[in-house]
């Protein structure tokens, strides 16, 4: 991500009047390494402030340190652009940081119902299921479903396979949420 963000950025010196889709693309790459104010400065310096820049804002937001504060961002994403399964994934992690457990799954399962393939959301549904509705074989299913998406060799930042016993051994307690801006987790 730090070497695409520096060609992305040198691209921006060279060409300021560049396309937004540019800064966007830079924003994303730096939410991906962490670095969330200088996302969030690149997001500052698109022109057109909808779209694809809420989609990013709200995915800088969420995996920043302020993630609590995402909701109205990701509200603002969805409100663009409704059917956009990165858009629901990241407004259900958002409503289930603010502890609206019931409204989350919804939109995990809708941005699933728009993009069966998009790995993140399938991933939220395991950790929801599990975790907040108590139903670990619903969440077995879904990460079995995350896995067979994502590939055999996926990631797992918050073991769940070992959580839910998905490789035989023994559970957890608690696991994070996986952002989709791009659609990965």
């Amino acid at each position: 991500h730090a070497v695409a963000a520096a060609a992305l950025e040198a691209g921006l010196r060279a060409d300021p009047a560049a396309p937004d889709a540019l800064r966007v693309a830079l924003a994303l790459h730096l939410v991906a390494a962490g670095e969330i104010e200088r996302a969030d400065a690149a997001l500052a310096a698109c022109a057109d402030q909808h779209g694809a820049v809420r989609t990013a804002r709200a995915c800088a937001i969420l995996s920043g340190d302020d993630f609590r504060a995402g909701l109205p961002a990701a509200e603002a994403a969805v409100a663009d652009e409704p059917r956009s399964a990165a858009n629901q994934n990241n407004l259900g992690i958002a409503l289930l940081y603010a502890g609206r457990a019931d409204e989350a799954r919804t939109a995990f399962a809708r941005a699933h119902d728009l993009d069966p393939d998009l790995p993140g959301a399938l991933y939220n549904l395991a950790i929801v299921e599990s975790f907040y509705f108590y139903d670990r074989a619903a969440g077995r299913e879904w990460f079995r479903r995350y896995r067979e998406v994502a590939g055999g060799a996926a990631a797992d930042p918050d073991d769940l396979a070992g959580r839910l016993d998905v490789a035989g051994e023994p559970g957890g307690a608690q696991a994070s949420l996986t952002t989709g801006a791009g659609g990965t987790p």
